[in-house]
């Protein structure tokens, strides 16, 4: 089983595993039952640069850095296959790796900060595990070259375990569909190159995997529209959350121009919050029978909704000031309890199949979806709550 490990090793990296031990001529045909578990070793070294850099360095310089150092640690491998790739197809290979690396670049910076490790981890490995199947699929060149053996039972599953173990045990429940996505993707390559009478050879399977993972990551994607309610009839220094207060005189002109921030994009699902003001803005701009989700409302500040804060004799008003996200008003909640609300509802929503959503909601809402997405810390967050009627767009 060690030799098995270092030939895959030795085959998928620059590193010197192959001197560590005389690994015998039959393991080096079955280097590809385990690229997954390669993918541990390069997917981890992404992870472990990208957050060592991210300390030191801006979070894109800290992904320029991750990309190259898994392209140090296999010289490139991947990278010379998707450029004889695309040399065979006729199709300059200089334009094909700018634009994929613009590509790669631009979707990881766009990714959660919080989830990106284990996406990277994950992306690897299961995008590594799809792309070993070239050798299972593809008919090998009838000169005798590149001739690797076909995967037995055994090495398929313990190759799937590698493959899906990262994705499965270190990302929740609302990243897992994304798996589907180097499965089509891998799929679709290998169909194809099999009908055009592909025959295998060193590389291939780079740029199989290049293509899938970075299908991956795009399908790890979600855009989330926010939409604040437009300016309410309150007066100033009054406490109001869940209570279901006026809108101002000037509604039809902010609503209008939140309009038409929207209105060109086509969304798969709509979602309110069920106070008045959210209703009437999502009605406004044409989603009247948007679904009403109370995970989305605004603080309950309890017994203090609707008094002035000067006027409130609660003896927690002082703590709540000092430690406001995890004191309670008296009988509502702290902002805690309502970041994980609105969590619950995003993992469920993360599950679903859409790529455009609006959320008609709340000023705590849009700070709470922030911090899950990894924007914002609770910390500070009120620093940065959207004005009146605006539109804040989370990738997800």
């Amino acid at each position: 089983m060690l030799n098995h490990i270092l030939a895959s090793f030795a085959h998928f990296t620059a590193l010197p595993f192959g001197k560590l031990k005389n690994i015998p001529a039959d393991c080096k045909t079955k280097v590809f039952d385990l690229w997954s578990l390669v993918g541990w070793f390069t997917g981890v070294s992404m992870a472990i640069v990208y957050i060592l850099a991210s300390r030191l360095v801006s979070h894109p310089v800290a992904l320029m850095l991750a990309i190259a150092a898994r392209i140090a640690i296999t010289a490139g491998r991947e990278e010379k296959g998707l450029k004889t790739l695309s040399a065979k197809a006729g199709i300059d290979e200089s334009i094909v790796l700018i634009v994929y690396f613009l590509l790669m670049f631009i979707t990881l910076k766009e990714l959660p900060s919080i989830w990106l490790p284990w996406l990277m981890i994950s992306g690897d490995c299961l995008s590594k595990y799809c792309a070993s199947f070239s050798v299972d699929i593809l008919k090998p060149n009838s000169d005798g070259t590149d001739r690797y053996d076909k995967k037995s039972v055994a090495t398929i599953i313990a190759g799937t375990l590698f493959g899906f173990a990262p994705l499965l045990l270190t990302l929740p429940e609302m990243f897992w569909i994304v798996g589907f996505a180097p499965i089509i993707t891998s799929t679709l390559l290998h169909c194809t190159m099999s009908m055009r009478q592909h025959r295998f050879c060193n590389g291939d399977e780079g740029a199989i995997f290049l293509i899938s993972e970075l299908t991956f990551y795009i399908a790890a994607h979600s855009l989330i529209f926010f939409i604040r309610h437009t300016s309410v009839d309150v007066a100033p220094g009054v406490c109001y959350g869940r209570s279901d207060v006026p809108l101002s005189d000037t509604f039809e002109e902010e609503a209008s121009r939140t309009l038409e921030q929207i209105k060109d994009i086509k969304f798969d699902k709509v979602y309110t919050s069920p106070l008045s003001r959210s209703v009437k803005l999502a009605t406004y701009c044409g989603f009247p029978k948007a679904e009403q989700e109370p995970r989305i409302m605004e603080l309950d500040f309890g017994d203090w909704e609707m008094q002035k804060f000067d006027d409130i004799k609660d003896l927690n008003l002082e703590k709540w000031y000092k430690d406001y996200l995890d004191i309670k008003p008296a009988g509502g909640e702290s902002y805690q309890d309502m970041a994980a609300r609105v969590a619950s509802f995003i993992t469920e929503l993360r599950q679903q199949p859409y790529e455009n959503v609006a959320i008609f909601c709340h000023g705590g809402t849009i700070l709470c979806a922030m911090v899950y997405a990894g924007l914002l810390k609770m910390e500070g967050m009120f620093e940065h709550i959207p004005p009146f009627g605006s539109v804040t767009k989370i990738e997800l």
